[in-house]
């Protein structure tokens, strides 16, 4: 749920089971995003969920974590 929006994106990390579950850890274990489409629901309901193509975007050196990965847009638009 977005409750207050205010732009921005999101990507997943994961860390290791056999791994203390650190910030750091999870730095070194970015997930890239797999094809180019993303989904929005409203609340709970599945059947309100609506195919949308992802505004993908890679990282530069320097840029927020993580450097070099790729990161999807909120598509929803900001508050």
């Amino acid at each position: 749920s977005i409750y207050v929006n205010h732009g921005g994106g999101y990507a997943y990390r994961l860390c290791p089971a056999d791994r203390e579950p650190t910030e750091a850890c999870f730095r070194e274990h970015h997930l890239e995003p797999v094809g180019n489409v993303s989904w929005v629901q409203r609340g709970a309901d599945p059947s309100s969920r609506v195919e949308i193509v992802a505004t993908r975007v890679s990282s530069l050196p320097g840029d927020r974590q993580p450097a070099g990965g790729t990161w999807t847009k909120n598509p929803v638009p900001p508050c």
